[in-house]
């Protein structure tokens, strides 16, 4: 498997005994642990991921569980020691030499990562103790934000991960929309791909039917509207739309079409047993976090509530609806604001059951 932060293949012959990932991009440290683990990882086995917090554990410790073998033993183990940055790091004496000795004689198919998330100098006492030791032994990897060569090979990387590509121009689009946050980019990419379905080529029109919503608050109200089916209060974000925001019309039926992919991703993410609800709200509503409390609660029980309460064949019927809007307007000369305020009314009346089709 081609491990993106090594920029090569990695497998069983050529794993270090220990890796030192430094930086503030924590994503990248917790990508590279999952590619190892995957590049490791033989079929009907499992592998171990131990995970400690060096201030908690203390180096001695950490090196006890390196040389013990667990009680439910896999053919390869990765040992994660994570750094607190405040700590300076500094090892007192029979910590280098417990460190030292346990990796001149490293325990096969063990792996010890140890992550810093933060700079560190060169002549950082750490950093120039790990330089001392052997080559062989220890690969020293920083973890910062990527630039844009950088990030356009990122980017390139999760999508040939998943067997899929994307256009040059949609590339760019992406990065314009999702910045150079990779957690945020991630969860882009995964809702394009989920999107596009069979189709192995990304194109600029699906990122922006997908995320082009992303940068303006006012998105987020049509949102909130068609949630709460709150047809006037719709009726007066489409006109801020049209009108204050300058939207294209064609844009805005993106904006609605996105609000109903969003649905469809979640209905077939539970129906698959693929993510929880959780994992599905944080994925498609990345602004709204845990720890905002009752507010989070409240948006998540009405995001699933109205999931739980439409059907395939209606998300089928809205988005059918929406296309036909978006063919009339690139076609004729009728008027899009009419044409999007019927559609607001015909959700809302279905929503409430009081609409045939």
């Amino acid at each position: 498997m081609h491990v993106f932060l090594l920029n090569e293949d990695i497998h069983q012959d050529n794993v270090y005994p220990c890796y030192f990932l430094h930086g503030e991009e924590t994503f990248l440290a917790a990508q590279f642990i999952d590619e190892l683990k995957q590049s490791l990882i033989q079929p009907n086995e499992d592998l171990n991921v131990e995970r400690y917090k060096q201030r908690e554990k203390g180096w001695m410790a950490v090196i006890d569980s390196l040389r013990n073998l667990p009680f439910f033993f896999s053919p390869w183990r990765i040992i994660v020691v994570e750094i607190p940055p405040e700590n300076d790091m500094r090892l007192a004496p029979a910590e280098e030499d417990a460190l030292k000795t346990y990796l001149s004689s490293p325990l096969e198919k063990t792996v010890m990562i140890i992550f810093f998330p933060g700079k560190m100098p060169k002549k950082h006492h750490f950093a120039v103790f790990l330089n001392s030791l052997p080559k062989s032994k220890v690969r020293i990897l920083s973890v910062n934000p990527l630039k844009r060569r950088e990030l356009d090979l990122w980017i390139k990387h999760k999508f040939f991960s998943l067997r899929k590509d994307i256009t040059r121009d949609a590339r760019m689009r992406l990065e314009e929309l999702a910045g150079n946050t990779l957690g945020h980019l991630d969860k882009e990419i995964e809702k394009v791909v989920t999107f596009i379905g069979d189709r192995k080529t990304v194109e600029l029109d699906d990122v922006n039917q997908v995320s082009g919503w992303a940068k303006t608050f006012v998105y987020w109200e049509i949102f909130d509207c068609l949630e709460k089916n709150d047809f006037q209060q719709g009726i007066h974000v489409l006109d801020k739309l049209l009108k204050k925001e300058n939207i294209s019309p064609e844009n805005v039926v993106g904006i609605f079409a996105g609000f109903f992919r969003d649905l469809l991703c979640a209905k077939l993410w539970l129906r698959d047993g693929r993510k929880d609800k959780k994992e599905i709200f944080s994925v498609l509503k990345p602004q709204i976090r845990e720890s905002y409390g009752s507010w989070y609660n409240t948006k998540f029980r009405t995001f699933f509530s109205l999931i739980e309460g439409t059907t395939f064949r209606d998300l089928k019927w809205f988005l059918k609806r929406l296309a036909e809007i978006d063919q009339k307007i690139k076609t004729s000369d009728s008027p899009p604001q009419p044409l999007l305020e019927k559609f607001l009314s015909d959700y809302s009346r279905k929503r409430t059951g009081n609409f045939i089709t």
